[in-house]
């Protein structure tokens, strides 16, 4: 399959596929993210979003992905919550993972972690396709 991928400037981590328009694919590499490159992924999030002229859907793909360090997971967690209003308003989201185990560590946060928009959980991206053509 031929992607048009935008692999922004310092992140190096993941590969960020537009092809599906107004539906954004997030892959994660199978490399451990930076600091750096987790302040320059949530920053794409925002610029998508005001570049748009309606509403997005994210599909992250992080099959791939290693763990990130709990210092990022708790500075993501607090993005989230900061950005709350903005994310619910503008973006359907959903992830992918194959893993029964991260899926249910996902599941966890989202229950404890109340203000994180509500997100789906599919085992492939197809399936997340399918799912986001209701929200296109």
């Amino acid at each position: 399959m031929n992607k048009s991928v935008i692999i922004a400037q310092d992140l190096n981590y993941m590969e960020v596929d537009k092809t599906h328009y107004p539906v954004i694919i997030f892959s994660n590499k199978p490399v451990t993210a930076t600091d750096s490159e987790i302040e320059a992924f949530l920053n794409l999030q925002l610029a998508l979003i005001h570049e748009a002229k309606g509403k997005l859907v994210y599909i992250y793909d992080i099959n791939q992905s290693k763990m990130m360090s709990s210092k990022q997971r708790i500075h993501i967690a607090k993005w989230s919550k900061e950005n709350d209003e903005i994310l619910n308003k503008n973006v359907n989201s959903c992830i992918v993972n194959s893993s029964v185990l991260m899926t249910l560590m996902i599941k966890g946060i989202m229950i404890i972690n109340k203000s994180i928009q509500q997100t789906k959980i599919f085992k492939t991206v197809p399936e997340a396709l399918e799912w986001s053509k209701e929200y296109i």
